[in-house]
């Protein structure tokens, strides 16, 4: 039998971890396996909440306490205690639907191989009022790229992620887990998953193993995220040159990076948000636009403080 650790990062999440947990558990019924929650510094009752619960539940529950360090150490602390065979990365506001755990577990079975890993499916919870903007995010924007997969047994490496994403164990701590120096989630997963890469992993999308994500988000909140996106593609970029763009070098490239260079212009693009919007056609390009410039923004002013 195939036994399995679940691996979830969280901080300040405790209500969230707790429903998608219970869910967890549920799905693991007669399968070996095992929880393990990594309490990334959190200030509210998070890791209290997995305790008091794991005390009284029937499965192997382990929850792990470390000062705040980000998502790619608290991971990489799951990993140093996974006894499975196999590692399912899960996000700690990702609810899994019926299955998840099952549909993961059956891809494994199909292709045992050492290299294969397991993309599942995120969309959006629907608990949640879905927007324009959610929507794009999912179709066209940065969130779930999930649209552009071509072929679900060939699927690139920058797809590795960690939301919902199964591996071999003995692999994944071969390739050397992830890089501590990523202190955010962006970009963490995506860099490992081009290490695995480079020792042979094939990723497949298995879009049957599903999850909800479960957090709203604003215009002003998914722009604040570019900033957080810099700083992982930097980082990035500064492990493996490329692996990330920065802008492209091209006429339109450079008069966005102008644009981009004027906070004025930035803060009229966030007040126009209502007019732009209002017109269905024209939403998915004032959303590409004005994302597009607060993150080449982001690199300038990060750059810049190197």
């Amino acid at each position: 039998m195939l036994t399995l650790s679940i691996i979830i990062p969280t901080y300040n999440r405790g209500d969230l971890l707790m429903r998608g947990v219970k869910e967890l558990a549920i799905q693991c019924s007669g399968v070996d396996a095992q929880i393990i929650v990594i309490d990334d510094g959190s200030v509210d009752d998070s890791p209290g909440l997995v305790e008091r619960w794991a005390a009284e539940s029937r499965m192997p529950v382990h929850v792990i306490r470390q000062e705040h360090r980000g998502p790619a150490t608290a991971r990489n602390r799951g990993l140093d205690c996974a006894a499975g065979h196999l590692v399912l990365f899960m996000g700690d506001d990702i609810f899994p639907a019926p299955g998840l755990v099952h549909a993961h577990l059956a891809h494994h079975r199909r292709f045992p191989s050492p290299e294969v890993a397991v993309l599942g499916r995120v969309t959006w919870s629907p608990d949640l009022r879905i927007t324009p903007l959610m929507q794009w995010l999912e179709h066209g924007g940065p969130q779930f790229c999930y649209d552009r997969i071509a072929d679900p047994l060939a699927v690139p490496p920058t797809f590795f992620w960690t939301a919902n994403v199964s591996a071999k164990t003995a692999f994944v701590r071969g390739a050397g887990g992830f890089s501590p120096r990523f202190p955010d989630a962006a970009f963490e997963d995506v860099e490992l998953g081009v290490r695995l890469a480079r020792s042979g992993m094939a990723l497949h999308y298995a879009p049957e193993a599903l999850g909800y994500h479960h957090h709203a988000v604003s215009l002003l909140r998914s722009l604040a995220r570019m900033e957080t996106l810099a700083q992982g593609a930097l980082i990035a970029n500064d492990t493996m040159p490329g692996l990330i763009s920065l802008g492209h070098d091209t006429r339109w490239g450079r008069a966005r990076r102008a644009l981009a260079h004027d906070r004025r212009i930035l803060a009229l693009l966030r007040a126009l948000a209502p007019v732009c919007t209002a017109v269905p056609a024209c939403r998915a390009t004032y959303f590409r636009l004005v994302h597009d410039l607060h993150y080449r923004a982001a690199i300038r002013r990060r750059v810049r403080e190197v």
